[in-house]
């Protein structure tokens, strides 16, 4: 759960700091606007398998 709380809150602060839309993200790393909302939330973390 520590993992979880960790991306989120890191997420966030690099979301924060950048003036990318969620929309943009999720199509440059090609997922859905709803994954990356997840993300955002803490619902859930990207699996590295689907960035190698």
């Amino acid at each position: 759960m520590e993992k979880v709380t960790k991306f989120k809150e890191r997420f966030n602060e690099v979301l924060g700091y950048s003036y990318i839309k969620q929309t943009e993200l999720a199509n440059a790393a090609n997922v859905s606007k709803q994954c990356i909302s997840d993300y955002k939330s803490g619902k859930s973390v990207p699996s590295i398998d689907n960035y190698i």
